[in-house]
């Protein structure tokens, strides 16, 4: 079987005015396509992007199967009749009931990672196979490290493709941090604004996704700052960046959300938009080693028990698409 993963780009594998373009969902597709290439049943796995029209056209007369992360522009899916059976992998928050028709008509199955979009897209009348799709996170950060650490580069850092989730959250948590001169930024994706170019001139150093990634970068931190853009936060989806940032024994500080305390407690560090971010950073680092180590082992526990690696997630997604071919046989026997 030949297997693709299709994101919205992948200038993440290529120099960008001589920067790495880092997005999430391309960082993803790599270690998906990865974790693919080793299941005894996938001859192959690549990673196209669906602005590549030279790829598209490849995989649609090579591919068996595709996974589409996030494929989704202005409510309509993108490039999908790109393999002979297609997954979208509905991982953020679109709004469901704009695409909802376009997604009926153009895929062949969904998988999620939210419980209430999987409701949603019920309550809607969705009849396409779909089922929940565990977190993954890097498998080359396992083991799990451990406090107290021999060396840190960065009192926090924040890894992501973009700088500002909403003009609050930078006015709440990203400036000042700027200020205190505490954050390191790890940033690629399309800036639209002055302020941003700025920004990712003066911060942000370039991120290799290929020998290296987010979980390397998150390593060399006491903390990583975790922001969540509104959609998710509607739909109450935790970023997978979250599992990335914990079996790095990274400590995380998140804006706070019910959803998110639910799921994680007392494991991570929270903040207010009202809150001093720079004194909780302070203090955060200033802790006792036993308590760090205290908290990363609550986080790694959490992690076991809910989340995946990519390769568990390969099987996952692979045993799904099995599972609908097998039901699609017996029902024409």
């Amino acid at each position: 079987m030949k297997v693709g993963i299709s994101c919205n780009s992948v200038e993440s594998y290529s120099y960008n005015d001589g920067r790495f373009n880092v997005t999430g969902d391309s960082i993803e597709a790599y270690f998906l396509a990865k974790a693919f290439s080793k299941l005894a049943d996938v001859e192959s796995a690549v990673v196209f992007g669906s602005n590549q029209s030279r790829n598209i056209e490849y995989a649609a007369s090579h591919l068996d199967l595709a996974i589409h992360l996030n494929l989704l522009a202005n409510s309509v899916p993108c490039h999908v009749e790109s393999a002979k059976f297609n997954i979208f992998f509905y991982q953020n928050a679109y709004d469901l009931d704009r695409c909802f028709a376009a997604v009926e008509k153009s895929y062949d199955a969904i998988l999620f990672y939210s419980a209430k979009l999987v409701r949603q897209y019920r309550d809607l009348g969705g009849e396409l196979p779909h089922a929940m799709c565990t977190f993954a996170t890097d498998t080359n950060a396992f083991p799990f490290r451990d406090y107290p650490r021999t060396e840190t580069d960065y009192d926090i850092c924040y890894v992501g493709s973009s700088i500002t989730r909403s003009k609050e959250q930078y006015k709440s948590f990203f400036e000042p941090l700027i200020n205190s001169d505490m954050l390191r930024f790890f940033l690629g994706g399309r800036y639209t604004s002055a302020e941003s170019t700025r920004l990712v001139a003066e911060f942000a150093q370039p991120l290799d996704i290929g020998p290296a990634s987010a979980s390397d970068i998150y390593t060399k931190s006491e903390c990583a700052l975790l922001t969540i853009n509104a959609h998710d936060i509607e739909h109450e989806i935790i970023p997978s960046r979250i599992y990335d940032i914990a079996v790095s024994g990274t400590l995380i500080l998140a804006e706070y959300h019910e959803y998110l305390y639910r799921e994680f407690g007392s494991s991570i560090f929270y903040v207010e938009p009202d809150e001093d971010i720079a004194s909780i950073v302070a203090s955060i680092i200033a802790l006792p080693d036993d308590i760090k180590q205290k908290k990363v082992g609550e986080m790694r526990d959490k992690v076991l028990k809910t989340g995946a690696t990519y390769d568990e997630q390969a099987r996952e997604m692979l045993d799904f698409y099995n599972e609908i071919q097998a039901n699609k046989e017996n029902n024409e026997l």
